[in-house]
């Protein structure tokens, strides 16, 4: 961000360089702390955006790998709700990921650390928060009717989902390692 001093100091340089009075008036002042504020203003806007856009970004994600990855249960009842679809269930489990996500970012956006690693933080969180979805419908269609210990849960929803779960992580490391946080630089 621009800071004022910086824009007095360029408004000085430029009014020595053309030999004029040095002095700035009101009006040149006003002018700068307007134009100040809005590029604060626009800069904010377009973090919000970056945020709620990437956001959106990582749901998606997270619905098409646990759809994916759990799809092979999608014909058998849910024991919460038996009239619940597969699609519905996996919608609403990923929703959880849009207040996860923003907070991460804020985070790594506020610990200032680099593109690399943050990437990596954001795709641990992926496959943290994939594996739990995937978890989380396994219980509800498969071993709620069944009688699985929450070790044989655990290792069966991995087993049954690592292939994607990986492969989402990939493309979320990826695309937050390529698009955000080159943006970010690009703005900076």
């Amino acid at each position: 961000m621009v800071k004022i001093g910086g824009l007095l100091s360029a408004a000085i340089i430029s009014k020595k360089n053309t030999g004029k009075d040095l002095r700035i008036s009101l009006t040149e002042l006003s002018s700068l702390l307007w134009i100040l504020l809005l590029m604060n203003n626009i800069a904010e806007a377009i973090e919000k955006f970056k945020v709620t856009l990437f956001s959106l970004i990582y749901c998606l994600l997270i619905f098409v790998t646990t759809y994916l990855s759990m799809r092979t249960f999608q014909d058998q009842p849910a024991a919460s709700c038996l009239d619940c679809s597969y699609l519905r269930d996996t919608f609403f489990f990923s929703l959880f990921s849009l207040a996860v996500i923003p907070f991460v970012l804020w985070i790594l956006n506020r610990l200032k650390m680099n593109g690399t690693l943050s990437s990596l933080i954001i795709s641990v969180v992926f496959l943290a928060n994939a594996t739990l979805n995937n978890l989380n419908l396994f219980i509800d269609r498969v071993s709620s009717w069944s009688s699985y210990s929450t070790t044989d849960e655990i290792l069966a929803s991995i087993a049954q989902s690592y292939g994607f779960t990986l492969t989402g992580g990939a493309i979320t490391f990826l695309i937050f390692w390529k698009k955000y946080f080159l943006i970010e630089k690009r703005l900076k």
